[in-house]
């Protein structure tokens, strides 16, 4: 058979346990189990594609295009409890398109196997290990054989009913899987977030933990592969796919000591140009086991430290000391070895005052990096349980059937409240990240500019993170509310104007029909022209069906996506050229802009060149936007008002209201953007050529529906032309 293994593309999550920036930037890593699936299948004698749609940054669309060339007969996925409405999403999306059936298997299959097939996107499921109950599964369904006898499968039968077929109660012997099929992979594409060299990797070792902390989902079922097969995959590693960095993700890697032993003990013998991290409990990371770590090529150790109060460390059935855990780091400095601790915020016992304690203790100790999570009851553990008996309800349940997607999980187990624990996660962040010395040490070890940009990213998006928290005392509406309040006033005189209405859109289906239909609801005499980047999810189309229901739709398609800037400059010199219009307009389709603020625009319009919509007028009057964005905004405000002497409090607003002259001074043709930077270069040309320019303060709503086109590209574009304008004005 012809099978794909789709690894989707998927967002964070209300309730994950890390903070949405760790989620996004902390690793991208192999979907590894899917590639020890595959290796099953070919093995089994079937073709295989493993499709890393998240590591290829492809849409759903490009995806099926990719999988439709390959001809599957069937779909499979990985069922993560977490992210598995994403799953089926991605699912339903290319099922109806493939026609073809559909297999998964993980978490949700050994938790939750009649509710995860309860959805009409799934055909067949398989319940714990794959290694021998696909293939029989596989063999069967080629020779029609009936399902009901093969054990660890889930299925529907004739009438519709689900079917689950018990797995057997053995454990596998690990080294009889086959290596992770890696040649399916684009191996360059993975990093960590502290990661310094390429290709990257992750690898496992062991399964299973044996410690039975309260918090942990990982199976207590232990087990582990020998010396001589983990070497040999890290040899294939380094030797076919040019692999020069290993993330072990086993829960525990120092253990049994004899096995990790002789690993180290090959692995340096081996000599290879190679770097590896691990995951390690602090009472197992002793002096002898670290000096043969460093010397086998270990850079960097993740140590599960927690917190630093006992009685809580107790609680959660941790039981280690926190002066093992001094000595851990210090011995690991002592051998060169990078470490990071792990903390987790809102455990049993915990207080504000003892998390203080705890960032107290994290800053003591020589840690290179930290990560810190919110305690949550992951699916299937202790935690969960105590959710359960606590609230009656068993979330993940509802939320695999569908009845709960994304909220914040009780923690009946702690005094902490939601607001509490996400303040201090982002305090301990700021408090331990934002020291001259830790800034100090990562620039000091820096191997790449890749690396830099990573660190700058991500410690921006933190840093918003904290903002988040004070946002309700930056923002002040009233201001923007009392203009579109004035708007019923004016909207008379405001339909009797000749307006233009220019809107660019790529992918913007979900939106552009309903946004068509309010701009002709507050102004039926305005012609829109919509510019279209030829996009893939019909856009184009839906703004046919809706030039049949009302007047003036104007669609331009271009070929390909050529960027916004030109976009709008397409759709002016078809304004000037082609229709009757004195006020020209440009906005954006998702609804950002608020349609009902048009006749304020016009009625300002009267007695200015250009009016701007700003959404930095006084204070900021914008309604769910993560502030990071807002500080790139603010800051760009800051930026071009110092080059090129613009003074308006928001340069990147896509919100304008042109005069037809005005426009026609500006000479559409000479403008440089081709991307975002247009907002600002058509605002310089306007006062550049004489023109006033007001602002007034608008409303702005971030999109709720599709995806925003921002780039880091787009934003180094915009740099490059306000340099460039700030040239051209200091020669006149």
């Amino acid at each position: 058979m012809r099978i794909a293994l789709i690894h989707y593309s998927y967002s964070p999550k209300v309730f994950s346990e890390n903070l949405s920036p760790v989620d996004e930037e902390f690793c991208l890593a192999p979907p590894i189990i899917l590639a020890y699936v595959a290796g099953i299948l070919e093995r089994s004698g079937h073709k295989v594609m493993l499709l890393d749609a998240r590591a290829l940054g492809l849409s759903k669309e490009q995806a099926l295009e990719k999988i439709r060339n390959f001809s599957p007969h069937m779909l499979g996925f990985r069922s993560e409890t977490y992210h598995f409405h994403d799953a089926l999403e991605w699912v339903a999306y290319l099922k109806t398109r493939l026609r073809v059936p559909v297999f998964t298997g993980g978490v949700n299959m050994d938790l939750y196997p009649k509710e995860t097939l309860s959805h009409d996107e799934i055909d067949y499921g398989i319940i714990g290990e794959a290694i021998e109950a696909l293939p029989l599964f596989l063999r069967a369904l080629e020779n029609g054989d009936d399902l009901s006898g093969l054990p660890a499968l889930a299925y529907k039968d004739k009438n519709g009913h689900i079917r689950v077929n018990p797995a057997p109660i053995k454990q596998v012997d690990f080294d009889s899987y086959p290596h992770p099929a890696r040649h399916l992979l684009p191996n360059e594409k993975y990093y960590s977030f502290i990661s310094q060299r390429r290709n990257f990797t992750i690898m496992l070792t062991s399964t299973g933990c044996p410690f039975k902390c309260t918090f942990c989902a990982i199976p207590s079922a232990y087990r582990f592969r020998s010396p001589k097969s983990v070497i040999e995959e890290i040899q294939s590693c380094y030797r076919d796919y040019n692999i020069r960095e290993i993330d072990f993700f086993d829960a525990v890697l120092f253990m049994p000591r004899p096995r990790i032993m002789e690993i180290l003990s090959r692995l340096k013998n081996l000599k290879l140009d190679l770097e590896w991290s691990c995951r390690a409990r602090v009472d197992l990371a002793d002096d002898e086991m670290l000096k043969e770590a460093s010397e086998a090529g270990c850079r960097q150790v993740y140590y599960g430290i927690e917190s630093v109060e006992q009685d809580v460390l107790n609680r959660i059935n941790k039981n280690i000391a926190p002066e093992k855990t001094i000595r851990a780091i210090s011995l690991s400095k002592k051998y060169g070895i990078r470490a990071m601790g792990f903390f987790m915020i809102g455990n049993s016992g915990d207080t504000v005052e003892s998390v203080r304690s705890t960032i107290r203790f994290a800053k003591r100790l020589d840690l290179d990096f930290i990560q810190v999570c919110r305690t949550i009851a992951k699916p299937g553990t202790q935690l969960d349980k105590e959710m359960i008996k606590s609230t009656g309800i068993d979330f993940w349940r509802e939320h695999v059937l569908g009845n709960k997607i994304e909220e914040r999980l009780p923690s009946p187990w702690t005094g902490l409240s939601e607001r509490q624990k996400a303040a201090l996660t982002k305090e301990f962040y700021l408090k331990f990240y934002f020291r001259p010395t830790i800034i100090f040490r990562r620039l000091r070890q820096l191997k790449s500019l890749a690396e830099f940009f990573r660190y700058m990213r991500v410690g921006l998006k933190v840093f918003a993170h904290k903002s988040e928290l004070y946002s309700s005392f930056l923002t002040n509406t009233a201001d923007a509310q009392c203009y579109l309040n004035q708007s019923s006033s004016f909207l008379t005189q405001a339909q009797k104007k000749r307006v233009a209405v220019v809107i660019p859109t790529y992918n913007e289906k979900e939106n552009i029909s309903g946004m068509i239909a309010e701009v002709k609801k507050v102004l039926p005499q305005a012609q829109l022209v919509i510019v279209d980047d030829e996009s893939a999810d019909g856009t184009a189309d839906a703004v046919r069906r809706a030039s049949q229901d009302f007047t003036g739709i104007h669609l331009i398609s271009r070929k390909g996506k050529k960027g916004l800037g030109l976009a709008y400059r397409e759709g002016f010199r078809y304004v000037l050229s082609e229709l009757d219009a004195d006020y020209i307009f440009e906005m954006d389709a998702d609804f950002s802009h608020d349609p009902r603020y048009l006749p304020v625009f016009l009625h300002y319009a009267e007695f200015y060149d250009l009016v701007t919509g700003s959404r930095f007028l006084n204070k900021v009057s914008i309604k769910n936007r993560k502030i990071w964005r807002n500080v790139i905004s603010k800051s760009a405000k800051w930026f071009v008002n110092m080059l090129i002497g613009m003074d308006l409090t928001d340069v990147t607003t896509g919100y304008k209201c042109f005069k037809k002259d005005a426009l026609k001074r500006i000479r559409l043709d000479g403008l440089q953007s081709r991307g975002y930077a247009f907002q600002v270069e058509g605002s310089f040309n306007i006062k550049r050529s004489g023109g006033r320019i007001k602002e007034i303060p608008i409303l702005f709503v971030e999109r709720i529906r599709g995806r925003s086109k921002m780039s880091l590209n787009i934003m180094l574009e915009a740099v490059w032309l306000i340099v460039k304008l700030s040239l051209k004005r200091l020669k006149g």
